[in-house]
């Protein structure tokens, strides 16, 4: 038997035409089923980094909406205890509040409690985070209540004179 190149298969001698269209179909099928597989698995895995991204994101945005209340609440409860620091600063502001002259006023605290109250720990997968949301919030309504109690006291000493 005479082996001629155009009757055979080229990349393995002895094989006709036919046989070595079914061994490359074949090799081709496998082929395209790892690769069609390769493809999902790769698929699925930059869908779960965008998934991871997208809560990381997510994650980022609260803590950052958390810092800013945090932040805002800081200053403002600060900039409050330095006008009421000392007792004559307490009824000088008690008076001026009476008069709606006051630098603050009491809806301000509740403006500063109202978004640290909304929102929700159970969300807030740091430890850290939801000890400091909760510490905030207790410092925030307690100072709330003490300005609260002292207005309360000069309106009582305010009937009394």
């Amino acid at each position: 038997m005479a082996y001629e190149i155009w009757e055979s298969c080229v990349l393995i001698p002895g094989f006709s035409r036919s046989e070595c269209a079914s061994w490359v179909q074949a090799w081709g099928s496998i082929g395209a089923i790892l690769a069609a597989a390769y493809f999902v698995w790769l698929q699925d895995r930059l869908e779960l980094r965008r998934q991871e991204r997208a809560e990381h994101a997510r994650v980022v945005g609260r803590v950052a909406v958390i810092y800013e209340i945090a932040r805002a609440s800081a200053h403002h409860v600060r900039r409050m205890q330095e006008r009421v620091d000392t007792r004559e600063k307490l009824e000088a502001e008690a008076t001026k509040l009476e008069l709606g002259t006051a630098g603050f006023d009491m809806s301000a605290l509740r403006t500063i409690e109202a978004p640290l109250a909304s929102l929700n720990l159970a969300e807030l997968e740091d430890p850290e985070v939801v000890n400091g949301v909760m510490i905030l919030l207790f410092e925030v309504r307690q100072f709330r209540e003490l300005v609260q109690q002292a207005m309360s006291r000069r309106r009582q000493l305010s009937t009394q004179e």
